[in-house]
């Protein structure tokens, strides 16, 4: 399975800078339809800060926070 077009594989952005991070954020969040949710793979704690201050502005709820090693995986539920 092509994972690029699965909606439901976790989303890793914990490489990218800003606003490159954003933007793939943007465009999976999306794809997907009102409800449904994603993981998000981030950095550290102020790429954390950065992209759950933009997912809030966007109007999604973070529905869950967990350490990963170096990484935090957001569950991000898409809300509109």
């Amino acid at each position: 399975m092509n994972t690029l077009l699965d909606s439901s594989a976790p989303l890793d952005v914990a490489c990218e800078v800003c606003p490159g991070s954003l933007f793939k954020v943007n465009d999976r969040l999306d794809s997907l339809t009102a409800g449904e949710s994603l993981d998000i793979i981030v950095g550290g704690d102020d790429q954390l800060r950065a992209m759950a201050i933009h997912i809030k502005a966007e109007g999604h709820r973070i529905e869950a926070v967990r350490r990963k090693g170096a990484h935090h995986i957001l569950r991000v539920r898409k809300q509109q």
